[in-house]
């Protein structure tokens, strides 16, 4: 799994709901424009660059910040929802 923390501050209110739409698919908002997203493979992970680049127009400041698991399990947070890796099996 890779691990990454994205934020943003986009000016356009059509951008920045679109790049939110898109983040929501690949993990969950902490704050309202950062992001803990997980990607299983290198390919997904270049798949959602490539789509966040095509949804703003430059300059767009949009940062993506490469979390390693074990970085992520040690990282905390001041609320009840601390960061987490996502599990990699789900058993039902």
């Amino acid at each position: 799994m890779r691990y990454q923390l994205i934020c943003y501050d986009l000016a356009d209110d059509r951008q920045r709901d679109q790049v939110a739409k898109l983040l929501l698919r690949y993990g969950k908002r902490v704050q309202e424009s950062v992001f803990e997203i997980a990607c299983v493979s290198e390919t997904q992970e270049r798949a959602l660059h490539a789509a966040i680049t095509a949804l703003v127009d430059a300059p767009a400041n949009v940062r993506c910040y490469r979390l390693s698991a074990e970085m992520l399990r040690l990282s905390s947070s001041f609320d009840a929802n601390p960061p987490r890796p996502k599990p990699s099996a789900v058993l039902l």
